[in-house]
């Protein structure tokens, strides 16, 4: 005999049913009858007894629920599998989330294999944590798992929301085994560095490296920002971007030396973008960003060995990224306390509910006066 039970938000009762695999899922009987509900329930925990395995069970599982559901006068339960949802979720993306969500729901739906065409709601927290346990057995670093996982917790809060489906089983998993994320460390770049870098660096090259030492933005958000980013607020000159990761709004205040630069560059420039060279190009592969500053690096004379990392690829310690942290180093080195830091770099504090919105841009500007100079030369 199947159990019956009633969320606090919820006027239905939800049968309590016991999968082959020993875990439990909760289904919506749509009854707010305790007695038809009752019945339902049964019913659908015989069906689960009869031993059949796979699709079967599942194909003969709905049909059974939908039966049952015709004959007591209520609508019958929507067939959404695993596949169709996390398409349908991936398609109303942005360009650049769709691909980084699409990932995610690609390789969870690989590990699924043939459950991936069955109900959405057959997905139980073993099935989450046998996907975190392949991954992990794969080599993957933790914080990627985090992202995936995060990405796909998304998609189930979402089916959960709409009653696609009753609970969210990654929720459950997490809540039984949480992903310890240990991340690859990145060191900084010396003054020194950067000088180097600048000293051969040419056209929209050296413009990325002032952006990334004098704003601490990512690769992307670098080669991808616009004239129109750089704005006046208050007589402060600032530079006023989403972040393509996070799409989250950052305000950086410019730097004088930044600043001169680009007034330089600007007079030159019949561009939108401010690297016109280098906008809208991907940042992996043999020849995107990420490659071709690597190869910068080499001329600069900087040594970036690839090293052991937290996951099963090698990763070098020094590459664009490290401009976030000399960025965020240098002004820690400055005494600018941690939660200005985090909304120069457009990281959230548990303080902060809203990005910056309360660092006023003084207290910003001020902020960025402490990093260092670059020598007129190099610039």
């Amino acid at each position: 005999m199947a159990s019956i039970r009633k969320s606090p938000n919820s006027t239905f009762w939800q049968a309590v049913l016991t999968l082959e695999d020993g875990s439990r899922t909760n289904r919506s009987t749509k009854q707010t009858d305790r007695r038809k509900a009752q019945d339902i329930a049964d019913t659908w925990q015989r069906t689960l007894d009869d031993g059949r395995k796979g699709k079967l069970v599942e194909g003969q599982l709905l049909k059974t629920f939908n039966d049952l559901l015709v004959r007591v006068g209520v609508t019958e339960i929507r067939d959404v599998t695993v596949e169709d949802w996390l398409t349908k979720w991936v398609s109303g993306k942005d360009e650049s989330t769709a691909k980084r969500y699409g990932h995610s729901a690609d390789v969870f739906m690989r590990f699924l294999d043939r459950k991936a065409k069955g109900p959405l709601e057959a997905i139980t927290y073993n099935d989450i944590l046998g996907f975190i346990d392949s991954r992990q057995k794969e080599g993957v670093a933790p914080k990627t798992i985090s992202i995936d996982v995060k990405s796909l917790n998304n998609a189930f809060n979402i089916a959960e929301r709409t009653q696609i489906i009753s609970n969210n089983p990654i929720k459950h998993a997490l809540a039984i085994r949480p992903i310890k994320i240990e991340t690859s460390e990145k060191h900084p770049f010396t003054d020194a560095q950067v000088r180097a870098l600048l000293r051969v660096a040419q056209g929209d090259w050296k413009t990325m490296v002032m952006l990334g030492y004098y704003t601490g933005a990512r690769i992307g958000d670098c080669s991808n920002m616009q004239w129109r980013n750089i704005k006046i607020n208050n007589g402060i000159t600032i530079i006023d971007y989403i972040a393509e990761k996070t799409g989250e709004p950052v305000v950086v205040p410019v730097h004088p030396a930044l600043e001169s630069y680009l007034q330089n560059l600007r007079q030159k420039s019949q561009k939108n973008f401010i690297c016109p060279t280098l906008a809208g190009k991907g940042t992996g592969g043999a020849h995107g960003l990420s490659s071709t500053f690597s190869k910068l690096m080499v001329k600069a004379g900087i040594d970036a060995p690839k090293i052991e990392g937290k996951g099963l690829r090698k990763f070098s310690p020094l590459s664009f990224h490290s401009f976030r942290h000399t960025f965020t180093t240098n002004l820690g080195n400055n005494n600018v306390n941690q939660e200005t830091r985090m909304a120069l770099t457009g990281h959230k504090t548990e303080s902060v509910n809203s990005g910056y919105t309360h660092l006023n841009l003084p207290t910003l500007n001020a902020a960025i006066a402490k990093l260092s100079t670059m020598n007129e030369d190099t610039v």
